[in-house]
């Protein structure tokens, strides 16, 4: 009995800091996110009152950025200035198309041991199973490459932060 108290007392305590948890992200607003990214990053920072402009950064701290403008050089842009700041999406080919290999070929493949198992039993047709998997796989990792590459071209870039 008294473990089962003990788990009771810990969800309900873990359901209480998870809201303020969230609270903290909201007021951050996702600085803390640009203070991960290494000096170099091309980012896109869009000042209160301006368009949205390339840099690069350069460096990053609690009061604002230091970054690089290639037409006018190093430049320090203040946090409460910053409306958002936008980094490019990174875009892997390989793993779009592994991840539609995976899934269609489950997918395919427990479709061919269904129609196997209906039509005469799993010994007479398992090759015919994996042919199926393998086929609807690779049809799945070319449309998820299709998919992932037009993803990249329509929405390049992801907000990482918003100014509260």
């Amino acid at each position: 009995m008294k473990p089962a108290l003990s788990l009771t007392i810990v969800a309900c305590l873990g359901g209480f800091a998870s809201p303020l948890a969230a609270q903290e992200r909201v007021a951050d607003g996702g600085w803390s996110r640009v203070g991960n990214l290494p000096p170099g990053s091309e980012i896109i920072v869009t000042v209160r009152g301006s368009a949205p402009a390339k840099r690069y950064l350069m460096s990053s701290d609690d009061s604002g950025l230091t970054v690089l403008n290639l037409a006018q050089g190093v430049e320090g842009i203040a946090r409460a200035d910053i409306a958002d700041i936008k980094t490019p999406i990174p875009h892997s080919p390989t793993r779009d198309a592994m991840k539609g290999f995976l899934v269609g070929g489950a997918g395919y493949g427990v479709i061919g041991a269904s129609v196997c198992k209906a039509f005469g039993g799993t010994g007479s047709c398992a090759g015919d199973v994996m042919k199926v998997a393998a086929l609807g796989g690779s049809i799945t990792a070319g449309i998820s490459l299709a998919a992932g590459a037009i993803k990249h071209r329509i929405k390049p870039w992801r907000v990482i932060y918003r100014a509260p």
